[in-house]
C-alpha cells in the first residue's frame, strides 16, 4: 500500500511539473519581449514639410523623402516614413502641419522619440526652408532658417549637411547624459574618499634600511626575497651645485688593452623637473668669460648635455626637506662612455664581433653592486 502511495505521489509530481516550468518560461518571455519593447522605442521620424508660395504641390513630401533616403537609417535610428503615413492621413498633417498630442502619442506608440519637419517656399526665383527638432513631448529643441538658395540641388544639399549634424548632436546627446551621470557618481566617490599624495612617504623606503653616511646618504633595503634595493638621498641645497664625477675601471678583459685604468671625469650639476633628477654634464671644453661680448654666442653654440636621469619616488623628509632616487636610475648606466672605447678598442678582432659591428653595453636586468661606501 505505501508502494502505491509513493508512486502516485511521484505520478502528481511529474504530471504538474510541465504546466508550472512552461508557465515560467512564458513569464520570461513575456519579460523579454517588454525589454526588447523599450529598446525598440527611440528614433527619429522625418515629417513632410509644409509648402508655400510658388512651389510646386508634393515638394515638402519629396524634400522629406531626399532626407531619408540619403542619412544612413540604421546609424541614426531613422523610421521608416511608411510606418507613420496611416497616422499622419489619420490627424490630418498634410492639411495642417500641426504637432497636436493626440498625434504625438500616436508617434510614441510606434516608437518615435524625436520629430523633424520645416517648411519649403519658393519666392521670386529662390528657395527659402526652416527645420526644426521636436521631441515626442512637443519641446522644441533647435529650430534654425537656411540661406535663400536659387537652385533645388542647393537647397537639398544645405539642408542635408545641417540636419546631419542636428541628427548627430541629438543622438550623442542621449549617450552624454547617461555619461554625465556617471561623472556626478565619480566625484562624489572620490570625495568621499581621502586625498592621498602624488608620492609615497620617505619612512616606507627607509624603513628596516641601513643608512650609509656620506656626502650623498645611501639606505639599503633588503627584501623578502633575499634582494637589496638602493636608494639616494637628496637635498635641496645641493641642487644646482657643482660636483665632480671620476669613474675607474676596476677590471678588464684581459686583452684589447681593456685593463684597469682611470676614466675621463667630467663636472655635473643635479637639477630637479618636476618628478624627475636631472644629471647635467657642465661643458668645460669651450668657455669665456660672461664679461665677454661673445659670452651669448658660447652658450647658446656650445650647451650643456644631460648624462642621466632619475625618477623621484619619494615624498620630502619631513625634516630635512630631502628626497630619495633609485640608484639603479643613476649607476646603473654608462656615464663614463666606456662602451664606445670598448667597441674602438675591439673592432679589430674578430671574435668579438656580431654582425661586422661590435654590440656592448651595460645590462641593467643582470648587473649589481659589488660594494658601497659613503665619504663624507
Amino acid at each position: 500500500m505505501k508502494r502505491l502511495l509513493s508512486i502516485l505521489s511521484l505520478g502528481a509530481i511529474f504530471a504538474f511539473a510541465p504546466p508550472i516550468h512552461a508557465a515560467k518560461k512564458a513569464k520570461k518571455a513575456k519579460k523579454v519581449k517588454k525589454k526588447v519593447k523599450k529598446k525598440r522605442a527611440i528614433g527619429f521620424a522625418i515629417l513632410s514639410f509644409e509648402e508655400s508660395g510658388k512651389i510646386s504641390v508634393g515638394t515638402g513630401k519629396t524634400l522629406s523623402m531626399i532626407l531619408h533616403g540619403s542619412l544612413n537609417a540604421r546609424q541614426f535610428r531613422l523610421i521608416d516614413p511608411v510606418r507613420v503615413n496611416d497616422l499622419l492621413d489619420k490627424y490630418h498633417w498634410k492639411q495642417k502641419h500641426q504637432l497636436t498630442d493626440e498625434l504625438l502619442r500616436a508617434l510614441k506608440k510606434r516608437g518615435v522619440s524625436h520629430i523633424l519637419t520645416g517648411t519649403v517656399s519658393r519666392h521670386y526665383g529662390t528657395f527659402t526652408s526652416t527645420y526644426r527638432l521636436v521631441t515626442i513631448k512637443g519641446r522644441i529643441l533647435r529650430s534654425e532658417v537656411l540661406p535663400p538658395v536659387q537652385s533645388w540641388v542647393g537647397l537639398v544639399s544645405t539642408l542635408k549637411y545641417s540636419v546631419k549634424l542636428l541628427i548627430e548632436r541629438s543622438a550623442k546627446s542621449s549617450k552624454g547624459k547617461r555619461a554625465s551621470r556617471l561623472r556626478r557618481l565619480a566625484k562624489k566617490l572620490l570625495k568621499k574618499k581621502k586625498k592621498k599624495g602624488y608620492y609615497k612617504p620617505f619612512k616606507k623606503f627607509i624603513k628596516n634600511a641601513r643608512r650609509i653616511k656620506g656626502l650623498f646618504p645611501i639606505y639599503v633595503q633588503k627584501m623578502t626575497d633575499g634582494s637589496k634595493r638602493t636608494y639616494l638621498e637628496v637635498h635641496p641645497k645641493q641642487l644646482g651645485k657643482m660636483f665632480l664625477l671620476s669613474p675607474t675601471l676596476e677590471g678588464g678583459t684581459g686583452g684589447s688593452i681593456i685593463t684597469f685604468a682611470m676614466l675621463p671625469e667630467f663636472p655635473f650639476i643635479l637639477k630637479r623637473q618636476a618628478s624627475k633628477l636631472l644629471m647635467i654634464h657642465k661643458n668645460t671644453n669651450f668657455r669665456v668669460s660672461k664679461k665677454a661680448a661673445v659670452s651669448r654666442i658660447f652658450n647658446r653654440s656650445f650647451t650643456h648635455s644631460l648624462k642621466t636621469v632619475a625618477k623621484i619616488i619619494s615624498a620630502p623628509h619631513p625634516k630635512r626637506k630631502s628626497f630619495l632616487i633609485n640608484l639603479n636610475d643613476f649607476m646603473m648606466k654608462d656615464l663614463a662612455g666606456l662602451r664606445y672605447w670598448v667597441r674602438r678598442q675591439l673592432q679589430k678582432d674578430r671574435n668579438f664581433r656580431v654582425r661586422r659591428r661590435s654590440v656592448y653595453g651595460i645590462d641593467k636586468r643582470y648587473s649589481t653592486y659589488y660594494s658601497l661606501k659613503g665619504f663624507p
